[in-house]
Parts: structure tokens; sequence; C-alpha cells
């Protein structure tokens, strides 16, 4: 398996439609544990990218798991991989292992795409229910998918009027359509995948004590096509 950067010009529509290009990548071996080659290599990319574009048309994406720490650790000795923003998925986005490990992650904008929930009455019913069982956990994503996933097993078998899995996908679609969970409508697209769906860009900030944690910076309906910023970008 490996990791993978892409430093790029940004825009603030459709990226290729704005000539948005990628420039530069920078493979590596996951399975590493240290990455100052790969950093050193991306830091000549992006300031090379910095002094012909601008540094504010410039970002980094990663799409990258557990190993991402150390990779950032160090980018971190690199004040042109710290000042840019990067963009990224849940891989990483939201890791307590990062803000730990390198306390001044929060120097950087990340902005790190996970779903997100409708936070709905159906959600909220949910949450009141979830958080005294869990031990006073946060109701997250994942756990309001899979909420939602078991109860559409359930009606689809009923619908089906039989347990059996080839019938079940055949009504699942339907099902789907007409659910609206605790994590919002569920209908699905011609790939089954959510055919609508809620995202949240998560990045770090300091919190009142001074520590750093993740917090939103952004979220997007895809049911709007609306991006409503909390935080500033850069």
């Amino acid at each position: 398996m490996h990791g993978e950067t892409a430093a790029t010009r940004l825009s603030r529509r459709p990226f290729e439609a704005l000539d948005g290009t990628v420039d530069a990548k920078v493979r590596y071996d996951s399975e590493k544990t240290e990455f100052s080659a790969e950093a050193a290599a991306l830091n000549d990319e992006v300031v090379a990218l910095n002094n012909q574009y601008g540094a504010e048309t410039v970002g980094i994406g990663v799409w990258a798991f557990g190993e991402f720490t150390a990779f950032y650790s160090a980018c971190s000795e690199y004040p042109a991989l710290v000042d840019a923003i990067w963009f990224g998925s849940d891989g990483y986005g939201r890791s307590t292992t990062l803000i730990e490990e390198v306390p001044d992650s929060y120097k950087s904008r990340f902005l790190c795409m996970n779903m997100g929930t409708i936070k709905s009455s159906r959600f909220r019913a949910l949450e009141e229910k979830y958080i005294p069982l869990s031990g006073g956990r946060i109701l997250g994503t994942y756990s309001t998918h899979m909420y939602d996933i078991i109860w559409l097993l359930c009606k689809s078998v009923l619908e089906a009027g039989a347990y059996d899995g080839e019938i079940v996908k055949e009504v699942l679609p339907t099902v789907a359509e007409q659910y609206f969970g605790a994590c919002g409508w569920t209908k699905l697209n011609d790939y089954g995948d959510r055919a609508e769906s809620n995202y949240e860009l998560w990045t770090i900030e300091l919190n009142a004590t001074g520590l750093p944690e993740w917090v939103i910076a952004a979220t997007f309906d895809s049911a709007s096509g609306k991006l409503s910023w909390y935080l500033p970008i850069s």
C-alpha cells in the first residue's frame, strides 16, 4: 500500500473547469515510519509552485492513514509546507494521534472531509439514547450510519418477506428511498451509494485551554450544493 500527496493549484469553483491542475506528486511507502526524504521532495515542489503561481493558489492533497502523523511531523520542518493548505479525508482527519504527537499541527490549515449527519429530530433522539449507553462518547457519523443500515436491512427483510440476500438486494433501494433515518434521507444512487449526503471539513485549532483540537471549518450540503464556512480558509 502506498500513500500519495499532490501539490495543486486551487480554485473556488469546479477544479478542472477553471484550469486547476495537479502539478506534482510524491508517493511513499505507507509502512515506513520516517519520511524526511519525502518531506524534502514535497517542499521542493511546493516552493517551486509557490514561486510560479503564488502561495495563495497552491495546496497539498494527502490521501493517507495512520502514517500521516509521522509524515506531517517530517513536513513540519519546512515553513512552506506548514503554511500550505492541506486537503485530506477521514483517513487522518480528526486523528488524536496527530495533535498529541505533533502539537504544533494547528499552525497548518487542514481541510479534511468527513461524511456528516443531518441534525434532525431523528438524530437527536438517537443521540439522547447513545450518549448514556456509550459512557459519554459523542455520537459519530459512522455509528449513526450503521444504526440506519441495520434498520434498512430489517425493513428490507420485512418488505421482501424472506431472509434471502438476493431478494433483499432487489427491494433495498426502494426501502431506502422511503426511509429518513438518523443520518437523513437514505436514498441510493445508481451505484448503491447515498444519493445525497452532508459533509464536514475538519481542521485543527487551539481551544480555550490552549490545546489543539479538531473543529469543523465548513459544511457542505449536497442536496442544495451549499458550502457554509465557520472558520477562515487561510
